[in-house]
């Protein structure tokens, strides 16, 4: 396959003459088809189907010459391999999992069976619904792909009503909202799904007496925060906040009190909303590291210091990093304190100290040697020095981490974006 940017009036069928060098050649398309019994390797005839659709994108679909099955194939570019390997190779592109029209198809109807539409009644269980949502597309919930996961979704907001039927409902219809919409942008209508879901906000869970549903509300935004604007982000902080930062305690005085489980997630949230400002997210920072340095912070709220503090931000804008200063300062007391956990340690360090080619944001050099100094005798300690010391693009393992869950599969963030 070859792509042009440059190049147009053709018309399909149409046999052109074209300079090479106004061609860019495509990786070689691989995949495995679904189809008969499961373990039997068969070869299986297709015509390759190319649709253009109303957004300008091409769907590519294998149709079968020998049955009426329907493949749609879903394209992503990921690099692939373990955090030290793939992280050195050069990004790949290459077909996702292939969901078959019927498989998405009986997916769909198990989430109605559970979240329907208008006035049915519900008949499915809402507890065993990501099972079965996983058996009917053949494969486990982190591999489905962008345009299955948003077309679930369609479907589950259709029966957002349903949530109300109990409080099992409401939990298992807030996780999967969450899972399904999850970065919260990168495919078509995103921005709509979005503006869609903030309308709960309003509404909060329909059994805030149900601690479960208290966690998967606030999991859920956590979830999709990279789709919320500044002001909506900052809504979340208003509500947030008085639970986090010592100086807003008195406003909790007529408020519920939060388990340890629902500080974890406000933690995970305000981290992941990076459209706050520096001041904002230095001062969570600052509340974060008092409880590091006493040493009784959890594995969660040090991931969460590495995120607010972290020099190349996700998906949010390079004004709303934290000054340099500041992190430096984060680091100067981290390196002072006992490691009680050093997994989730040395990753927020890497966070807090990766060399992004940038002066304004890159640390003090001789400051990210002694960090690099200190990571180096750990596990998977070199690379860890590396990200420090020199600027390395980072893997698919490393990026999960930093989103605390996989990427859908089919969506990558451009290497540019978060230098």
């Amino acid at each position: 396959l070859y792509a042009s940017s440059t190049r147009s009036g053709e018309r399909a069928g149409q046999l052109v003459h074209a300079e090479r060098d106004s061609l860019a050649e495509l990786p070689p398309i691989r995949t495995v088809l679904r189809f008969g019994k499961r373990l039997e390797a068969r070869k299986l005839p297709v015509h390759v189907v190319v649709h253009l659709t109303e957004v300008g994108t091409l769907e590519v679909s294998c149709r079968s010459l020998t049955t009426e099955h329907r493949w749609r194939l879903q394209f992503q570019l990921r690099d692939q391999g373990t955090v030290a390997d793939d992280a050195e190779q050069p990004e790949q592109a290459e077909v996702e999992s292939v969901i078959s029209e019927a498989q998405l198809a009986a997916a769909v109807d198990a989430l109605q069976a559970v979240f329907p539409s208008g006035a049915s009644a519900a008949a499915g269980d809402p507890l065993t619904l990501t099972r079965v949502l996983e058996e009917r597309l053949g494969t486990g919930k982190d591999a489905w792909p962008v345009t299955t996961i948003r077309k679930l979704w369609d479907t589950l907001w259709q029966g957002q009503a349903q949530r109300g039927g109990s409080a099992q409902h409401e939990a298992r219809w807030l996780n999967l909202s969450g899972f399904l919409l999850r970065p919260g942008f990168g495919a078509e209508l995103d921005d709509w799904r979005i503006q869609q879901l903030w309308k709960l906000k309003t509404q909060g869970p329909r059994f805030p007496k149900a601690a479960q549903c208290r966690v998967e509300w606030w999991n859920m935004w956590k979830r999709v925060a990279g789709g919320l604007t500044r002001q909506q982000q900052v809504q979340l902080h208003t509500e947030v906040a008085p639970y986090l930062l010592p100086r807003l305690k008195a406003k909790l005085k007529s408020a519920p009190k939060a388990g340890p489980q629902e500080l974890r997630e406000y933690w995970q949230l305000m981290a992941s909303c990076e459209r706050l400002s520096a001041e904002m997210k230095a001062e969570l920072g600052n509340a974060l590291l008092s409880a590091i340095v006493k040493g009784k912070a959890t594995e969660v709220e040090i991931w969460a210091l590495g995120r607010l503090g972290a020099r190349a931000p996700f998906y949010g804008p390079l004004n709303c990093v934290v000054a340099r200063d500041v992190v430096e300062e984060w680091i100067e007391a981290v390196l002072a304190t006992p490691w009680n956990k050093p997994g989730a340690t040395s990753f927020t360090l890497v966070q807090l100290g990766r060399c992004v080619g940038d002066r304004e944001r890159d640390l003090d050099p001789q400051l990210r040697a002694r960090i690099a100094e200190r990571l180096k005798p750990l596990p998977a300690g070199e690379r860890a020095a590396r990200l420090v010391t020199e600027l390395v693009p980072l893997g698919t393992q490393e990026r999960a981490r930093i989103l605390d869950e996989s990427l859908p599969a089919g969506l990558q963030i451009r290497a540019d974006a978060v230098k």
